[in-house]
């Protein structure tokens, strides 16, 4: 069984889900199973809040669990504040998701059990992580995107699907999309979409890789160049049928922009600004977590 003297389970009360009410049955139940740890409730206040957190944790103990209850967002933010402080030389606590959010598919993906199923079984395990360097340092648990894919995602994750409804907002979107140019190995390249993967499953059903691992050094990337409109939806169609090509697996990709532009990690965005130059980079085994 792990050894972490003390958990902290975060959640924010103002979350679409009902975050607070499984936050506070997960105390209980791991109060029960792990008596001689400390659990600790933590809500969060304002947004930004859950990065503040796991950097002042991670830097103020040394065997702590840290639980994010929300959507890939939350965790984001999280394992931000969390690699910040690793990154200044605190060592790595456990973190883990519990799914509160719309959009969930790091726990999707990643969880192969329930959460204190994995804590009373076994220890924990290492994941890899992406490491996007584009004027400040981010992490992504999931994905960085640009593109359309990362925004039909988006608004698949505030919908319960069925299989008309994910088409229907797919094309949605898709008729409000513009292409994007960047710079790639010299060469200026105009895209539809480009995924970064580092899980195999975006918005429960558009899949990104049949065949990814979030713990071999590697990430996959998806290059959709700029096409026909209906070439487009193809490619949208045969990703949620699970068919979605052949995509390249790196450790590194680099390119620039031309032009301003949104970059979605795990979902959540940041502004590159133009002649902006981007590393992503794979960050091997650097997060310790259940499965």
């Amino acid at each position: 069984m792990t050894a972490f003297s003390r958990a902290i389970v975060i959640f924010n009360p103002n979350s679409t889900g009902d975050s607070q009410a499984i936050a506070k049955e997960f105390c209980r139940d791991l109060r029960k199973l792990r008596p001689e740890a400390k659990v600790k409730l933590q809500e969060t206040t304002h947004a930004g809040h859950a990065e503040e957190l796991g950097y002042e944790l991670t830097n103020k103990y040394t065997d702590v669990l840290l639980v994010s209850v929300s959507g890939d967002g939350g965790y984001h933010e999280l394992v931000n504040g969390v690699m910040k402080a690793v990154d200044e030389g605190a060592p790595m606590p456990i973190c883990a998701v519990l799914p509160g959010g719309n959009a969930n598919d790091h726990h999707s993906f990643i969880a192969t059990r329930p959460l204190l199923e994995a804590i009373a079984t076994e220890g924990s395990t290492e994941i890899d992580l992406l490491k996007v360097e584009a004027g400040v340092t981010r992490y992504a648990h999931s994905y960085a995107g640009l593109g359309l894919t990362p925004l039909v995602a988006v608004e698949l994750n505030k919908h319960k699907l069925s299989a008309l409804k994910e088409a229907w907002l797919s094309l949605k979107t898709f008729w409000k999309f513009k292409p994007f140019t960047i710079i790639e190995d010299g060469k200026r390249v105009t895209f539809d979409s480009l995924i970064l993967a580092n899980i195999g499953v975006m918005a429960k059903y558009l899949t990104l890789d049949q065949d990814n691992s979030p713990r071999d050094g590697k990430f996959e990337v998806l290059h959709w160049p700029h096409k026909r409109k209906l070439q487009l939806v193809s490619h949208l169609f045969r990703s949620a049928a699970g068919k979605p090509g052949s995509p390249k697996s790196v450790d590194r990709f680099e390119f620039t922009t031309v032009a301003p532009m949104p970059m979605q990690l795990d979902g959540e965005l940041i502004k590159l600004s133009s002649n902006q130059r981007v590393v992503v980079s794979c960050a091997p085994s650097r997060l310790r977590t259940y499965r």
